[in-house]
């Protein structure tokens, strides 16, 4: 049983990669931060890809819908004018300076 959902076959199917877009839109929802997003999209890409035939655009880059996804969402969900950029670096003593 395992055998067969690991598969080569199984991941070239359209709707696995449908389910695990779903299963990434789920966590998204649960865990909201864009993070999984990303994931969901290029899950989606890669269905699509896989719908219209194109097995072949995976065998040299298999990262490729990813990134592809990565870039639009970076375009579409940037900061607006009226969003809050931070330049403090996390690691920076909050305290370093202040009076005691």
């Amino acid at each position: 049983m395992i055998e067969s959902i690991l598969s080569r076959d199984f991941f070239l199917h359209p709707a696995a990669w449908l389910a695990i877009a779903f299963a990434m839109g789920v966590v998204e929802l649960v865990m909201p931060g864009y993070l999984f997003l990303g994931f969901a999209t290029g899950a989606i890409v890669v269905a699509g890809a896989l719908f219209l035939g194109l097995e072949g655009w995976f065998t040299g880059a298999t990262g490729l819908a990813y990134l592809v996804s990565w870039f639009v969402l970076r375009r579409v969900l940037k900061a607006g004018p009226n969003m809050r950029k931070v330049d403090r670096d996390i690691n920076e003593d909050p305290y370093k300076g202040a009076k005691d």
